[in-house]
């Protein structure tokens, strides 16, 4: 598994598939990590849409995946190349939450 500093001197390609808030970009730049539609990304942001193998290449370091699971990403890949996959577990358990209680009010 490769090591990696995030920081320092070295500037780090971000690409994102599915959209985003604005917010959620800021803390990119405190890692010197900016957005950038590249076919060689340090790392790789995803919501719910497939991940092109095309794209797990030996210059990727993180594939961040928002929500619950990782089928839509090659896990079998990432690891090989030196990529660490990351999901958020738990993220949305309000909104699922809010979701069931205002169903039980209709």
């Amino acid at each position: 598994m490769k090591k990696f500093y995030i920081g320092g001197d070295k500037i780090y390609d971000i690409k994102v598939i599915d959209s985003f808030a604005n917010k959620q970009f800021s803390r990119l730049k405190l890692a010197k990590a900016y957005v950038k539609d590249t076919d060689e990304p340090h790392g790789i942001m995803d919501r719910s849409s497939t991940v092109p193998d095309s794209l797990i290449t030996d210059k990727l370091l993180v594939i961040s995946r928002s929500g619950v699971g990782v089928n839509t990403i090659n896990v079998e890949a990432s690891p090989e190349q030196g990529a660490a996959v990351l999901n958020t577990l738990g993220v949305n358990a309000n909104a699922v939450k809010e979701a069931v209680i205002s169903a039980l009010f209709q």
